[in-house]
């Protein structure tokens, strides 16, 4: 949620930078929210003043480090930065799982403390073998590199992979012990709108195999991998699940992604699939009728239900351009229509 006149309307606190942690879980409250993947605030306007959000902790390591795109001009400078980097092992002893073991258990702590009434998914601070390197490359410099030195650029996804192992092992160890929630919320932009960004025959020999790997003291342990997915990913769906995603959150409909159709699918362990989504946040959200935006909601109920696993939310961030009228209606028919459904499914 990142339209600051929605969240004001809806908590009563105006400006929400007065006490923007408070404002947002008013907000949900009164929204009847029951679960948040992820804490997003808008962005703060210049010189607004007021307090902050609760500073969630973050994983370190001895191998992370910031890189700058304007340092790499070719794909040979990529190829270059990866054959200079540690070795597998050298990666894996990177990451302290005493370290990672602790950081989950105050991520998800502090945070819930927070909000007991609402169940609260944190986003994309699991292990993940990275793609999105193309931040840290540039995009031309990278997508040529795994396009002519894909033998050489596999190393880099099998040091993440050995890194998400070892920090995943902790993550689950952590889960275990203490009863968490066994859901994990994280993804990696692999597709634009017209399809995956590199050939799927390059990432089915040098991602997906590294990012199952990754995955699997998760998937050992028994929590669900839920995937953040965008673009037009219809090809590569059957690799994620291969992989370990046991549900998928985003869904571009606009694209082809169907809800129904998705929801039809099974994990690789014969599961039904945990779907999030999927009222339009490009186009019914912003630009459709109220009436419109209940009709949204019924259709997005209608696919996801009967039966479990399936939560209704925005595909994506509902922003400045989302009438809060139109917020409202969502939520407001998503408790009414929700909860009668089941009971005319019965």
């Amino acid at each position: 949620m990142t339209n600051a006149a929605a969240i004001e309307a809806a908590s009563g606190i105006r400006p929400m930078w007065k006490n923007p942690e408070l404002a947002l879980l008013r907000a949900y409250r009164h929204w009847q929210v029951d679960v948040i993947f992820q804490m997003e605030l808008p962005e703060r306007p210049a010189g607004a003043a007021g307090g902050e959000v609760l500073v969630e902790p973050s994983y370190r390591s001895r191998f992370d480090e910031r890189l700058d795109p304007a340092d790499f001009n070719s794909p040979e400078d990529v190829v270059a930065y990866v054959k200079q980097l540690p070795t597998p092992e050298q990666a894996r002893e990177a990451i302290d799982p005493g370290a990672e073991y602790e950081a989950w258990s105050e991520l998800v702590g502090r945070r819930q403390e927070n909000m007991p009434d609402i169940l609260w998914v944190p986003g994309h601070q699991a292990g993940v073998v990275r793609f999105m390197w193309y931040m840290d490359f540039g995009f031309a410099p990278y997508f040529m590199a795994l396009a002519l030195y894909p033998e050489v650029m596999e190393r880099l996804f099998e040091l993440e992979a050995v890194r998400a192992h070892r920090r995943n092992e902790a993550i689950a160890r952590c889960i275990h012990d203490q009863g968490l929630l066994p859901l994990v919320y994280v993804g990696e932009d692999i597709c634009d709108n017209r399809g995956p960004m590199v050939k799927p025959e390059i990432l089915r020999d040098i991602y997906f195999p590294h990012l199952e790997y990754g995955f699997r003291p998760l998937l050992e342990a028994g929590v669900r991998i839920l995937w953040h997915v965008d673009g037009l990913a219809r090809e590569i769906v059957p690799d994620l699940i291969a992989a370990g995603a046991g549900g998928f959150q985003g869904f571009q409909e606009e694209l082809g992604m169907s809800l129904g159709e998705y929801r039809e699918l099974r994990s690789r362990a014969g599961e039904r699939l945990l779907m999030v989504g999927s009222v339009s946040a490009v186009k019914t959200m912003p630009f459709g009728t109220v009436e419109e935006v209940r009709s949204e909601v019924e259709r997005c109920i209608d696919a996801g239900q009967p039966g479990d696993g399936f939560v209704l939310m925005p595909s994506s961030s509902l922003g400045t351009d989302v009438a809060p009228a139109n917020i409202e209606a969502m939520y407001q028919h998503a408790q009414t229509y929700g909860r009668d459904f089941p009971r005319a499914a019965d």
